[in-house]
Order: structure tokens, then C-alpha cells, then sequence
């Protein structure tokens, strides 16, 4: 598999994996740099190469592209991460 494809596999926002009998969903959240697996969705979604963050429901976050997405539990970890709030769906931390 090539480099490139191989890169897109690995950012994909979900993953499904067997615990047990059951299969769990498995998101990929940024975090403290890192990307890490979490069974809890993210709450913001980001998009990396403008480092512009908003809700889950913006019309505007809908619209981009799968491999440049990422995801944030908080307001607060898309802030450390040096993202800036969306300035259409303008979220805060209290959303």
C-alpha cells in the first residue's frame, strides 16, 4: 500500500474493533498532540489545514474533506491546539 493511502486509512474519524462478542466504535480525538482512541465522539470537529474549529452540525465543517478532519472533546483542547472558533457557527465553551 503506498504511503499516501496508507496516511488516509489512518485518519479516518472511527474505528470498529471486537471486545468480547460485542464491536465497539472507536473515535480518533486530538489531544495534548497526539491523536488518541476514545469510545466517547468528539464534540467539536476541526479542520486541520486552516486550524478552524466549530460544531458538529456546521454547515461549513460538513463540507470538508474526511483526511483533513479532526476532532475535539472540548472547546478548550481545540484552543490548545492553536485552532480558532468557526465564524459561522461561532462555538464557545459553554456549547
Amino acid at each position: 500500500m503506498s504511503e499516501a493511502k496508507e496516511e488516509d486509512s489512518q485518519q479516518t474519524s472511527a474505528i470498529s474493533f471486537l471486545h468480547g462478542k460485542t464491536r465497539k466504535k472507536l473515535y480518533k480525538i486530538l489531544k495534548g498532540g497526539e491523536i488518541i482512541l476514545s469510545e466517547i465522539p468528539g464534540k467539536y470537529a476541526g479542520w486541520r489545514p486552516g486550524k478552524i474549529f466549530g460544531r458538529l452540525d456546521c454547515r461549513s465543517g460538513m463540507r470538508m474533506k474526511k483526511e483533513n478532519r479532526v476532532f475535539f472533546h472540548t472547546w478548550d483542547d481545540a484552543v490548545e491546539e492553536g485552532y480558532r472558533p468557526c465564524k459561522k457557527c461561532k462555538p464557545t465553551p459553554e456549547d
